[in-house]
């Protein structure tokens, strides 16, 4: 699927160097710094929506987040995701921090749907979480976050250091500055 350049402002392709894709640990780290990065916003609606949730959390065993707290925080973390990859940057803030970003096939930012998509194991699990709690069941959402785990591991096994998500998007995670060593150009 190619893209013209002047499609979205987060289109202009990358240069046209050789690519070093990102592996696994680097991937986990970048993911890390997103995720000490979406605790700040993730506290803010507990402590808007569910002010006395340490004291719950402490003291109730089995304590669930109301729904809407629930919710909020899995449309936070698609949006995060979603938006940062298909922005001009090419990556969230972990990504950027770990010097790397996110390009389809052709070497182009992805559109916001293509990178909503590639995000789906980051709040997949949390929309197993709603839909559990509606059927009363517990296995879906163990389903999805085993599916989710999956996805991640296979980008330690893969050639182009592709997770199943990324596969699903067409797209790939990449160095930003190529290091020396070995590397591949993609084939238009």
């Amino acid at each position: 699927m190619s893209q013209d350049a002047s499609f979205a402002p987060g289109a202009e392709k990358a240069d046209e160097r050789p690519l070093l894709f990102a592996g696994f640990w680097r991937r986990m780290g970048a993911g890390f710094v997103d995720t000490l990065i979406l605790l700040v916003p993730v506290f803010a609606i507990y402590y808007v929506l569910e002010p006395d949730f340490r004291l719950r959390m402490q003291y109730e065993l089995n304590y669930e987040p109301p729904l809407l707290v629930t919710i909020l925080i899995v449309l936070l973390c698609w949006f995060y995701k979603a938006a940062m990859e298909s922005s001009h940057h090419r990556a969230t803030l972990g990504k950027k921090a770990l010097g790397l970003q996110v390009i389809d096939v052709n070497g182009y930012a992805l559109s916001f749907g293509t990178a909503s998509l590639r995000a789906w194991p980051f709040y997949a699990s949390g929309v197993g979480m709603v839909l559990d709690r509606r059927l009363g069941t517990g296995v879906l959402e163990l389903l999805i976050a085993l599916f989710a785990i999956v996805s991640c591991l296979a980008i330690a096994f893969t050639e182009r250091k592709q997770g199943i998500h990324d596969m699903m998007a067409k797209s790939y995670v990449v160095r930003r500055e190529p290091l020396a060593g070995p590397s591949v150009r993609i084939r238009s």
